[in-house]
């Protein structure tokens, strides 16, 4: 974390630094943007849900097609996924 810069605690309201200068706000800088509390957890939940999604996206039909069973069993696995 960056020394000097401070965390905005969760529900705080943030004063608008930018008010006098016609409503523009500064935009937030990438290392602040992580200080956030739960920006990192976060983020790291999405990205590992995404890899499972799209894991399961691409070796889907090479399951179903090499797997065995009939074809009312291989639908059924496949409607089971797109839910």
């Amino acid at each position: 974390m960056e020394a000097g810069v401070d965390t905005p605690k969760v529900g705080a309201k943030v004063a608008d630094e930018s008010e006098g200068s016609g409503g523009q706000q500064n935009p937030v800088s990438f290392l602040r943007a992580l200080a956030i509390p739960g920006v990192i957890t976060y983020s790291a939940t999405l990205f590992f849900s995404k890899l499972v999604a799209y894991t399961f996206l691409y070796w889907l039909p090479y399951y179903v097609h090499h797997v065995p069973v009939g074809k009312y069993h291989k639908t059924v696995i496949a409607r089971l996924y797109n839910k």
